[in-house]
């Protein structure tokens, strides 16, 4: 189960991927039109970027974040899919509506 400061960063990497964008096999790329596509390890990670003053977390604070990709990673098994969390968002046919189901999906576990 995720922190409330956990779930904000959650909320805040799906609000970074609806607002900027998603990508496939890259960390974060630039699109034409100025912004930054992040893929779902991107997200959570910027997401903790932007959060972790206002959330009393340290920047570089791991454990934030590894209990989130643990979340993550927990969905995915029960869903059926074996592969790490970051091979499943570069998967061919993966949507940028399945990553963010996935990222919902954790929201709604307490």
């Amino acid at each position: 189960m995720l922190s409330e400061q956990q779930r904000a960063i959650v909320g805040r990497a799906v609000e970074l991927l609806e607002t900027e964008g998603w990508c496939q096999y890259h960390w974060e790329r630039e699109t034409r039109r100025g912004t930054i596509e992040r893929c779902l390890g991107g997200s959570l990670f910027k997401a903790l970027q932007d959060l972790h003053a206002p959330l009393g977390v340290p920047e570089r604070d791991l454990d934030y974040y590894s209990e989130i990709v643990s979340a993550l990673r927990s969905n995915l098994r029960e869903k059926g899919w074996p592969m790490s969390y970051l091979s499943w968002n570069d998967a061919p046919g993966r949507t940028k509506e399945e990553v963010l189901d996935l990222l919902r999906s954790v929201l709604e576990d307490r």
